[in-house]
């Protein structure tokens, strides 16, 4: 009788393991929960993130997974590929609103090797490259500009575009843009709410590839390639690659490369962002766009970092968090480094051949900053400071070197 009396009981768990749960005799036998979960858009298996094999195709579905879990899930790896945020359960293919939220308390980690190969745990970024790519259609062409003149980057004397549309959403942003002459700015304007004249094959790019909300530190983010992010028309906040608002995500290993008008965009937070790559995030011309980051009111702490190719600047930064061993090179019209407010200290950072169409080529300065074992070399600026233009607080400059 005891024995009739034993009931079983089966349920499949969130990542497609088989958990038999018995009672017998007051006994109860407990089986721990899978905490790390798979994607792969080249499994073939279940689709339930159990296994490389088993993995669920698309990013958004182990996100929905490891927001259901309540905290059972803490690691989302990802083999290499492409995914775009409008993919998954529930989600409508070619919605530019659709970002991939970062969560509290889980890594998401790319660079794996994956389903049918020798060793599906073998990472490595630049081998197994994972790519969270903006690009919904799949068809960014960074070099195809239309042939408008409202798109064109060089001032010009007369006012107004030769499209009326366009000429009339960009003119109730400035009036002297119709009134004077249709200056650089006219035509960053332009590119962002006359599209399809002027970035024709970024029109459907997500606005934000990336978000992290309210997040603590424990939401990580390591080893991906984040690219193809388009912000334009009002939409807001202004990341492109990833934006932060509130948060305080940890970033690692990532390449940001060419969103609009940033790599990532920051606002009220603390985060980490470490041993990444930022490179030709901006505008098509390099007169518009923002460039790699933008710390507005943050405590960003910025180690290992390199700025590359940006439009207007490489890196913005608040606060007083440390920006260690980083390298800016070749950043356009607005120099490498900006500090726009607070007492941080720039340690171990090279500045190499940036540029301003003002002032600080190298790098702008308007916090109290000290700067240790620095050297610039080969900046320019179109007015003045060429290595370094200061007008804050103070600066102290601590074995530095200034070159050309």
């Amino acid at each position: 009788m005891e024995r009739q009396r034993m009931v079983w009981r089966t349920r499949l768990s969130n990542a497609g393991a088989l958990v038999a749960t018995f009672m017998a005799l007051g006994a109860t036998v407990h089986v721990a929960a899978q905490t790390v979960i798979y994607v792969d858009d080249d499994a073939t298996g279940a689709v339930d993130g159990s296994t490389w094999c088993d993995a669920y195709l698309y990013l958004q579905d182990a996100l929905d997974s490891a927001r259901e879990s309540g905290g059972g899930v803490e690691e989302i790896r990802v083999a290499r590929g492409t995914y775009t945020p409008d993919r998954g359960t529930g989600r409508m293919r070619g919605d530019r609103t659709a970002t991939f939220e970062l969560i509290s308390g889980v890594s998401i980690r790319g660079g794996y090797a994956g389903c049918g190969t020798p060793d599906p745990d073998a990472r490595a970024r630049s081998v197994y490259e994972t790519i969270l790519s903006g690009d919904l259609n799949g068809d960014d062409d960074t070099s195809l500009r239309g042939e408008s003149n409202c798109c064109s980057p060089i001032a010009r004397a007369a006012p107004g575009c030769d499209d009326p549309v366009c000429e009339a959403l960009v003119c109730e942003r400035g009036e002297d843009c119709c009134n004077a002459w249709w200056s650089e700015g006219c035509a960053c304007w332009a590119e962002r709410e006359c599209c399809e004249l002027c970035r024709p094959t970024r029109c459907e790019n997500s606005y934000n590839v990336l978000t992290a909300t309210d997040v603590q530190a424990t939401a990580v983010l390591d080893g991906f390639t984040v690219s193809g992010g388009e912000v334009n028309g009002d939409w807001y906040p202004g990341g492109g690659g990833l934006s932060s608002e509130g948060g305080s995500p940890t970033i690692r290993e990532c390449l940001f490369v060419d969103n609009a008008p940033l790599g990532i965009y920051t606002i009220y937070g603390e985060p980490r962002i470490a041993d990444c790559d930022f490179v030709e995030n901006g505008g098509y011309t390099r007169e518009c766009g923002i460039g790699g980051v933008s710390n507005v009111f943050n405590e960003a702490e910025v180690t290992g970092c390199r700025f590359t190719r940006n439009s207007l600047h490489g890196l913005r930064a608040s606060g007083s968090k440390p920006i260690v061993g980083c390298t800016f090179v070749e950043n356009a019209n607005g120099g490498g480094l900006v500090i726009w407010s607070g007492a941080p200290n720039v340690i171990d950072c090279l500045f190499v051949g940036n540029t301003s169409r003002n002032n600080g080529g190298g790098m702008y300065n308007r916090g109290y900053t000290q700067l240790i074992n620095c050297g610039f070399y080969g900046n320019s600026a179109g007015y003045e400071g060429g290595g370094l233009f200061h007008r804050g607080d103070a600066v102290i400059l601590i074995n530095c070197v200034f070159s050309g």
